[in-house]
């Protein structure tokens, strides 16, 4: 994508509501939530980590359903959204595309487009 000149119009994104138990089940760990994500591209302000990491891993924090199975602080537009609005996504598209985007406080709960990207 360097080669072509192509790198500042990609972005490359991980999304899954998949992730994994904290502890074992006696073979190896069990479906779960809460799992992380990468974002590369060349437009992109890089080498930071967005939202937070939860204050505890220990058996019934505040956080976990049992099992360590983590419940997310954020939902998965909270990197979508700014991916969408880069590629061209439109204000008055958004609940078209993002049905459950009004369920959340965007200021709170997804990254300023700005914050994400350079341009």
């Amino acid at each position: 994508m360097k080669a072509q000149d192509a790198w500042e119009s990609v972005v490359l994104a991980t999304e899954s509501e998949f992730a994994r138990t904290l502890d074992s089940n006696g073979g190896g760990s069990d479906h779960a939530w809460a799992g992380n994500h990468f974002v590369v591209g060349g437009a992109l302000k890089g080498k930071r980590v967005f939202n937070t990491f939860p204050a505890s891993l220990k058996a019934g924090n505040d956080h976990d359903l049992g099992r360590g199975r983590l419940i997310p602080d954020y939902p998965w537009e909270s990197i979508m959204v700014p991916i969408a609005e880069w590629m061209g996504l439109e204000d008055n598209q958004r609940l078209a595309t993002f049905p459950n985007a009004d369920r959340f406080n965007a200021s709170s709960h997804f990254i300023a487009r700005q914050d994400l990207f350079n341009s």
